[in-house]
């Protein structure tokens, strides 16, 4: 079997472990997107939810300080 042949081969099993029920990953994997989904299917709303950037002089600042 070639390099490109055997990563494909590879692959394809990964994906079907990930993707199938049947398995304990997969099963864990798809009843993870499915709550990511539902939490944060909307993008607008959910933007306000991710870390904001630090401002590290600011930061450093405030340790500083104590």
């Amino acid at each position: 079997m070639s390099p490109q042949n055997l990563e494909s081969y590879s692959f394809y099993e990964f994906r079907k472990i990930l993707s199938s029920d049947q398995y304990a990953i997969g099963k864990k994997v798809a009843e993870f997107l499915k709550d990511f989904f539902e939490s944060y299917g909307d993008a607008k709303a959910s933007a306000p939810l991710l870390p904001q950037p630090v401002n590290l002089r600011k930061s450093i600042q405030v340790i500083t300080y104590f």
